[in-house]
């Protein structure tokens, strides 16, 4: 999931990840025990990893993000949070297609990866730690 440095905080205290309305049919395949990820794009970190709690929705929280980002699922975080500097390098490495998008970042062109990636991400968590 996309977050930047105004909507990350509200994303981990609020342990929701939301895109806008019509991104809903994109979060259709997420599953309870799905792994994710926040990709700050302001800072280039890849922030996790967290466990998908619900299946997509529209308004869990209505209230969230002042109601710009309806589509949402419920995480938590699996253990301590972990930062990932470079996350385009990280996320090329792990097989991802990315684009530019107008701030200049560069983002998944799908919001909803494979179970594969979010494992290949794990790993590079693990890596950086030891």
């Amino acid at each position: 999931m996309l977050c930047n440095k105004r909507t990350e905080p509200e994303c981990i205290v609020r342990n929701l990840f939301g895109d806008r309305k019509y991104r809903i049919d994109y979060f259709k395949e997420i599953r309870p025990g799905d792994l994710g990820f926040l990709l700050n794009t302001t800072t280039n970190e890849l922030i996790g990893p967290f466990k998908a709690l619900s299946e997509a929705q529209l308004d869990i929280e209505e209230e969230a993000w002042r109601g710009d980002f309806s589509a949402q699922v419920r995480v938590e975080p699996i253990g301590e949070l972990k930062r990932l500097s470079e996350a385009d390098s990280i996320l090329s490495k792990a097989g991802i297609s990315l684009i530019d998008i107008p701030s200049g970042a560069l983002v998944p062109l799908l919001p909803v990866q494979s179970g594969e990636v979010g494992k290949k991400l794990s790993e590079c968590l693990r890596e950086t730690n030891t």
